[in-house]
């Protein structure tokens, strides 16, 4: 089982304009998704080990529906929701109603032309969402806390639109405790620029998210080992397509970002295996 973290004082690793590099990641991400990624462009979860990746990425999505108590009906607010995998299967699994913020051009139009009737998209800024307070009984954050340059907005934005006794789960990359006093001064703003996070914090300063903000943590769980066979798993898909002729061509044309995606991967592989990166989900109700 996941073995809860132990948190520690540390200090938020802050990353200056880190915007160009993340275009072109995620301008990468758009160009190869078919071939690699599917509509769930998030971590996997290996409980056992031999699941195949799309098995694990939606192994992630029901872990955190579990933990989020997610029924018929639940409204849910699924920030940062990608090419719609995880709202579409929150739809069809559990029978949740999902609206999901996006605010990537091409992320958005997958999303909304395989949008499942229960399930609607937004194209623009979550933060800037003029949604009336208490509209939601679940916000997830699947690996999208990351991006907001101040976290304190993120946090203050959950606590208005969830409902009293609601619940916000944030499933987050994560630095170790004292990451800064550890990790040589270049690496992390390499992997923050790749990956385009302003910051990363570690469990520490997220525990200290949700109290500020009237959040009662429910469970804190370190699943770092479950999902880093993520990144190897997707360079071997991603070397296995380049023997085809069509995965060949494609990589030739897009050269630039083909490489920025495997020489991304290899860095965050190398940070879960040092223990610099760690993955955190954090389960917590609006008091």
């Amino acid at each position: 089982m996941p073995r809860p973290l132990v948190p520690a004082p540390t200090r938020m690793i802050n990353q200056p304009n880190p915007r160009v590099s993340s275009l072109r990641l995620y301008d990468a991400i758009d160009r190869f998704r078919p071939q690699v990624f599917g509509d769930h462009v998030h971590h996997g979860l290996w409980m056992r080990g031999d699941e195949s990746p799309a098995d694990a990425m939606r192994a992630l999505v029901q872990y955190i529906a579990k933990q989020a108590a997610v029924t018929q009906g639940t409204e849910i607010c699924d920030v940062g929701s990608g090419y719609g995998g995880t709202a579409n299967l929150l739809a069809s699994d559990y029978g949740a109603r999902v609206t999901g913020y996006v605010d990537s051009v091409p992320q958005y139009e997958y999303a909304a032309q395989n949008a499942r009737p229960e399930v609607r998209f937004v194209l623009g800024d979550w933060l800037e969402n003029r949604l009336p307070p208490e509209s939601f009984d679940r916000i997830l954050a699947i690996e999208s806390s990351e991006h907001f340059s101040n976290k304190l907005d993120f946090f203050r934005e959950a606590a208005r639109l969830l409902k009293p006794g609601g619940r916000l789960v944030v499933a987050t990359w994560l630095t170790c405790e004292r990451a800064d006093r550890i990790v040589p001064g270049f690496f992390l703003p390499i992997l923050c620029s790749l990956n385009g996070f302003p910051s990363l914090g570690s469990f520490s300063e997220y525990q200290q998210f949700f109290t500020d903000f009237g959040f009662e943590l429910e469970s804190a769980e370190d699943l770092s080992l479950q999902v880093r066979r993520t990144w190897p798993v997707s360079l071997a898909q991603a070397f296995a397509r380049l023997k085809t002729a069509e995965g060949r061509a494609l990589a030739t044309h897009h050269r630039a970002e083909a490489l920025v995606l495997i020489a991304n991967s290899l860095i965050i592989w190398s940070s879960y295996l040092t223990k610099m990166l760690r993955y955190g989900l954090f389960v917590a109700r609006k008091r």
